[in-house]
């Protein structure tokens, strides 16, 4: 890949499901968090998605085989829905920072999109560009 590489950064990230403080009562739990990635040293940034849930949650509600990314320390069970034992903000940040480490480097914001097509949703997926 000749050119310059993009450097991917979280800028943000929250939840409407979830206040980032509040204890979650539910032994099973799934929640979608908005998660803001933009190229580090710019203020612009993409709205991408992505569940979290503990593994009471998915072995209640997803059958067979689940979905992994090669790492031990991230696993994902359903596409787009990333595996946490609790809910810390700072626990899927660094999940997702791995992820992002692990599939680059990056040629273009568009390479990255599409390498994170089966972990997050982006909020321009499937619109093809003019």
């Amino acid at each position: 890949m000749a050119g310059k590489m993009i450097l991917p950064v979280i800028k943000d990230i929250s939840s409407t499901d979830w206040d980032g403080v509040s204890e979650v009562s539910d032994e099973k739990f799934c929640l979608w968090f908005h998660v803001e990635i933009g190229q580090s040293g710019t203020s612009a940034a993409d709205l991408f998605q992505i569940g979290a849930c503990n593994s009471a949650w998915a072995e209640s509600n997803v059958s067979g085989e689940h979905f992994k990314v090669f790492s031990e320390n991230v696993h994902f069970v359903l596409k787009h829905i990333i595996l946490v034992e609790r809910l810390d903000v700072q626990i899927i940040v660094d999940k997702i920072g791995i992820l992002i480490e692990m599939k680059g480097p990056y040629g273009s914001w568009r390479d990255f999109a599409e390498r994170m097509s089966d972990y997050l949703i982006w909020e321009y997926e499937g619109m093809e560009p003019h």
